[in-house]
């Protein structure tokens, strides 16, 4: 297995400072101990729009010069929006990174079972089919590029390796796995090494990250006496910190045969001690994982 570093860490979107462009990030990579770079096929990193032609060369270039690989492109499509002809957007947008993904050869493109969230006013089970639709027609998109697709259990209508499983077995199609969270995996409280086994040789990539779960918070509703609503807020921590059993994790995807990329990603709004992170503590957390993923590996 190889140590790649997800994008989306630089993104600027979840610390206090600038985003880092690829062309500054994949020199970082490369002198931290990263292997990849999982390319976030959207602005301000990597949109579609953007990256083309001549651009897409360099990029890749630039990796080749330093020995980074460019495994994945991490796509944002959205193919359960209730519109029908946002959907045909969406679509354009998934075709455009299958594009990209060639230009640049990365040979995988990662999709969720939709997009990012359940939408409440549509039926759960026709989202379902929209999004194995759009699965399908892009899964057959990407053959005929030399790509495969990567479908990650997220927060749209696939969220667990079961869905991803029962969703890949009804697109029917040799060209589509599947991407794996640990974390997601944890937070859904789905035992690892069963995961891993079922998905098997259909595991393509894998994100990690690690948090821990925080005491509840709590909404107060005035009612005949006092009631509330509990929340569990989960945080970032870096690797190693938290309940995300990556040991298990990484010996089982070895067992199954896996070879490929353990993506880390700094990729959900958190805190150190209620103060906004910084470039500097997303560096001194990316930095730690590729020490820890090195050392879990045997590198």
């Amino acid at each position: 297995m190889k140590v790649c570093l997800h994008s989306i860490s630089y993104a600027g979107l979840f610390y206090e400072g600038r985003h880092v462009p690829l062309k500054e990030m994949i020199p970082k990579a490369a002198e931290m101990g990263y292997e990849g770079v999982e390319v976030t096929a959207k602005r301000p990193l990597a949109s579609p729009l953007d990256v083309k032609g001549k651009k897409a060369k360099e990029i890749k270039e630039l990796a080749d010069s330093y020995g980074i690989e460019l495994p994945l492109i991490a796509a944002y499509a959205d193919l359960t929006n209730p519109d029908p002809l946002d959907r045909e957007k969406e679509l354009l947008y998934a075709v455009e990174c299958i594009r990209m993904a060639e230009e640049m050869e990365s040979p995988i493109v990662r999709f969720y079972g939709g997009g990012d969230k359940v939408y409440e006013e549509v039926p759960f089970r026709q989202q379902w089919e929209w999004a194995k639709e759009g699965l399908r027609y892009l899964a057959e998109v990407a053959e005929d590029r030399g790509i495969k697709i990567a479908l990650e259990p997220h927060t749209s209508v696939v969220q667990t390796h079961e869905d991803a499983l029962d969703m890949v077995e009804q697109i029917g199609s040799d060209n589509v796995g599947i991407c794996l969270d640990p974390p997601l995996l944890a937070i859904h409280r789905e035992p690892v090494e069963k995961a891993v086994r079922a998905v098997g040789r259909l595991l393509l990539h894998a994100h990690v990250m690690d948090f821990v779960r925080k005491p509840v918070l709590v909404k107060y509703h005035a009612m005949p006496g006092l009631a509330v609503t509990e929340f569990t807020p989960i945080q970032d921590v870096p690797l190693g910190e938290g309940e995300v059993d990556l040991e298990t994790f990484i010996r089982t995807a070895s067992e199954v045969g896996y070879e490929g990329h353990l993506s880390y990603e700094v990729c959900v709004p958190f805190h150190i001690r209620h103060r906004m992170p910084t470039l500097q503590d997303v560096d001194r957390m990316t930095r730690h994982a590729a020490q820890y993923l090195r050392r879990l590996l045997g590198k």
